[in-house]
């Protein structure tokens, strides 16, 4: 008998209780009033949906990320972009964010310029773009060009190099860094989403996630970079790129922090919002419940109620003896309570003890008295 089976879960394919971001990006249980938090950023008119999530680890801010991009980003005409920063250090800069991004949109370029329509003017008439990246984007839009001239203008593009004197024979000015800051690189993105939107007819969507890289960077000049980048994406005049940027609370015992600069704190006004952790028991009972509806069938049910009030009273202590996550939040989590459902899951399975599960199994599993 299947996982599934043993349980009578609606999703017979079903081989565990965790609902991971990747797998069920649209099971998404909201406690802290996330989803109408995030349609009412598609809704501001005038300017692209810009959010930042923030939560100790565990507390769902990548399924958030993974749900706007199966969800509600095709239902508000986006074109989501997912992709995490990672290897930051205490100077690392805005140009460290860029390489990221341009990354992330690499694969997609080459289809995008192919689909637009004239794509020469547009990209000539583009009003944000400097006159190498106009250069570089007509360059990926060439038919015939060789895997090492597309390979010299991808590096190009993400200020990764090419060599000054590589980047002079295909009749650049330069290296992108060398005449491109904050403003520049971020002005680079809008262009392109401008083009994407032509192309396609959707908005282009940043979905950042890992945010916590920038509690990382602790020169101030590189802080500064950061900020600065970061205000020009979120303006609100910003109509071509969005973005959905997931990070840990930032922890002011480890010096300032970019995204709590004073110059871009104005610019974040209504657009964050912070998750919880599931330290009341009845927010712990109604995540099960939640939980439960999405992945279990309507005639069915997986724990009797006092097992339901012992998991919302005893959850820290239940997370404690499995000890299975290196980072350990203050409170309990949505991630600690899913590592606490799939023991019980298996738990259940070796000892054949078909649902309901009762207070009494809860106590024996977990050798509480």
């Amino acid at each position: 008998m299947s996982f599934a089976q043993f349980f009578g879960l609606a999703d017979e394919r079903r081989e565990t209780f965790v609902v991971s971001p990747e797998r069920d990006p649209g099971l998404l249980v909201d406690l802290d009033k996330l989803v109408p938090f995030l349609e009412t950023r598609f809704e501001q008119k005038g300017s692209a949906p810009q959010a930042i999530l923030y939560g100790e680890f565990g507390t769902g801010k990548t399924h958030a990320l993974r749900y706007v991009e199966h969800v509600l980003g095709p239902k508000y005409a986006q074109q989501p972009i997912y992709f995490m920063l990672s290897n930051f250090g205490p100077k690392s800069t805005f140009s460290d964010v860029h390489l990221r991004v341009m990354n992330a949109l690499d694969p997609y370029l080459p289809k995008i310029l192919a689909a637009l329509p004239d794509a020469e003017t547009a990209i000539n008439d583009n009003k944000r773009l400097t006159e190498d990246m106009k250069a570089a984007l007509r360059y990926l839009k060439t038919p015939n060009l060789s895997p090492e001239q597309r390979g010299t203008i991808r590096i190009w593009m993400m200020g990764a190099g090419p060599t000054p004197s590589q980047a002079r024979k295909l009749g650049f000015a330069g290296r992108l860094l060398e005449t491109s800051g904050p403003v520049e690189l971020v002005n680079f993105w809008k262009g392109i989403g401008e083009l994407w939107a032509k192309a396609t007819g959707k908005r282009l969507l940043l979905l950042i996630d890992e945010g916590e890289a920038f509690q990382k960077v602790t020169d101030s000049q590189a802080q500064a970079s950061i900020g600065t980048g970061m205000r020009e994406l979120f303006d609100t005049d910003n109509a071509a790129v969005g973005i959905f940027l997931a990070a840990n609370t930032p922890d002011a015992r480890k010096g300032i922090h970019p995204l709590q600069r004073a110059d871009l704190q104005s610019r974040l006004v209504g657009k964050t919002l912070t998750l919880t952790g599931l330290a009341d028991p009845k927010h712990i009972e109604h995540f099960i419940q939640g939980w439960w509806q999405k992945i279990g069938r309507q005639d069915g049910t997986l724990l009797e109620a006092r097992a339901v009030e012992l998991i919302g009273q005893r959850l820290k202590e239940m997370r404690d003896k499995l000890s299975v996550r290196q980072q350990v939040a203050s409170k309990p989590t949505q991630r600690n309570l899913m590592d606490v459902l799939a023991f019980i899951g298996q738990q259940a399975m070796t000892h054949g003890r078909r649902p309901p599960i009762t207070e009494q199994d809860l106590r024996a599993w977990f050798f509480l008295s």
